[in-house]
């Protein structure tokens, strides 16, 4: 899966074929994505509407899980064993996040000394 346009997420085969999308309402401009192969859902952060959000694999079940003190977030990983995501946050105030899958549990991890 990759952000082929800046306002959908798509996916495609490895060899490039059979491209369809995923999901293409109310994007602005979705960075980070993450899949967990354990459960088959998509995480991705939206810079441009600041937040990140979860949905199966297929686009279905969309979900906004965080939305609150999120500035550019950009890039995201999952880790579907442990029960936590991170991610980074690219505004004025750069930051490296984690929270559990479902949003609980948040804190910064790392928040200064950071440049983009």
């Amino acid at each position: 899966l990759v952000p082929v346009t800046t306002d959908s997420i798509n996916r495609a085969l490895w060899n490039g074929t059979n491209q369809e999308v995923v999901v293409d309402n109310s994007l602005e401009s979705p960075a980070g994505l993450a899949i967990d192969w354990v459960t088959n859902k998509l995480y991705w952060t939206d810079a441009g509407t600041d937040r990140i959000e979860v949905s199966n694999a297929d686009g279905s079940m969309r979900t906004v899980l965080i939305w609150e003190n999120l500035d550019r977030p950009r890039d995201i990983v999952v880790d579907p064993t442990g029960g936590f995501m991170y991610w980074t946050d690219w505004g004025a105030n750069p930051k490296i996040e984690r929270a559990g899958m479902d949003a609980s549990n948040r804190i910064v991890i790392i928040s200064s000394n950071l440049t983009w």
